[in-house]
């Protein structure tokens, strides 16, 4: 299985980038505002993903496998399109 999905070192990465290109002033502070927005996306789906897999009670997740876990936790199917 792979992960086709933004990771949260994308996020992390994009966000710098993002700061940098503000202060040189190659994007305007809507665009930055914007940028912000669609990685707070990817963090509060991300940390979804990690509360329904703490939500999962310990009986059935020692049923599941890893293949079972990072399915549910690993798979952010948001595609990145340039800025």
């Amino acid at each position: 299985m792979s992960n086709t999905g933004i990771t949260l070192v994308d996020v992390r990465k994009e966000a710098m980038d993002a700061i940098r290109k503000l202060k040189s002033g190659d994007i305007d502070v809507k665009t930055a505002g914007a940028i912000k927005d669609l990685l707070n996306t990817v963090v509060d789906t991300a940390k979804t993903q990690v509360a329904y897999i703490q939500s999962i009670p310990n009986t059935i997740k020692e049923q599941m496998s890893v293949n079972e876990v990072k399915a549910i936790a690993a798979n952010l199917q948001i595609k990145r399109k340039p800025f």
